[in-house]
């Protein structure tokens, strides 16, 4: 494999000459630069990224801030934000905090160690004082949907209200159901708290006589598992009961 030397010693220049031209740094003229590009192209010579950004201050990467891998709506985040970088000509640093703080705090250390300029976000973890501390170092942030930042300028999010409202209707209107049950993770998290709203105004919209049922867990498919199975074994005698699942992330 050949090294930023033998690039140097084809062209007849210094190493820190190659450089600058890989780096598309002024101060070679027209003729060392052609060498230069030349010989790069005949050697087959790959920069190294890492040395790169250490020379730049910046990098071609991406960092993307998620729970954990274990949802496929996660993984399925992660292919096409993966895909539209390398489009880009960017790659990902993947970050799976598990919504812990210790692993957030190490996460934006490392990103700011490799030069990294975007951070994409989705994680509950994430305070406001970590997206101040990413700023102060000039790193644009995006926040996408699960995160407890109010105020982020730069966000993408879902409109859970509107979206819990519409299956507890789609329930009660198609489905004839009337006794529903809503689970859902942490209430105190703002994604659970909209939903939760949605699916209580659904029901005292559609619904003359009703009751507002919460069983609160985590989001997890163990939490959701154990709510449902023990729900369920208790009022195995109203057949009638209708479970509204929310414990998508």
């Amino acid at each position: 494999m050949a090294t930023i030397k033998d690039v140097a010693k084809m062209a007849n220049v210094s190493t820190a000459t190659v450089s600058r031209i890989i780096n598309n740094k002024p101060g070679a003229n027209i003729e060392t630069e052609k060498r230069v590009r030349d010989a790069i192209n005949l050697l087959n010579y790959e920069p190294n990224n890492i040395a790169r950004s250490l020379s730049n201050k910046t990098s071609n990467l991406i960092a993307l801030i998620i729970p954990n891998l274990n949802n496929p709506y996660f993984s399925d985040l992660v292919n096409i934000i993966e895909t539209a970088a390398n489009k880009h000509g960017y790659k990902l640093y993947l970050c799976n905090s598990n919504d812990n703080e210790d692993n957030i705090a190490y996460f934006l250390k490392s990103i700011i160690d490799n030069y990294i300029q975007t951070v994409i976000i989705n994680s509950l973890a994430i305070t406001e004082k970590d997206i101040k501390y990413l700023e102060k170092h000039d790193i644009n942030v995006i926040t996408i949907d699960r995160t407890n930042v109010d105020n982020q300028p730069n966000t993408i999010s879902v409109d859970h209200f509107r979206g819990s409202y519409i299956a507890t209707e789609h329930l009660i209107k198609n489905c004839e159901c009337e006794n529903i049950l809503f689970m859902s993770g942490e209430i105190t998290e703002k994604s659970s708290a909209s939903r939760f709203k949605g699916y209580q105004s659904a029901m005292q919209e559609y619904l003359l006589s009703h009751q507002v049922q919460l069983l609160e867990g985590n989001f997890t498919y163990k939490s959701g598992f154990d709510l449902a199975y023990n729900t369920l074994n208790q009022k195995m005698m109203f057949m009638g009961l209708y479970v509204l699942m929310t414990l998508w992330q």
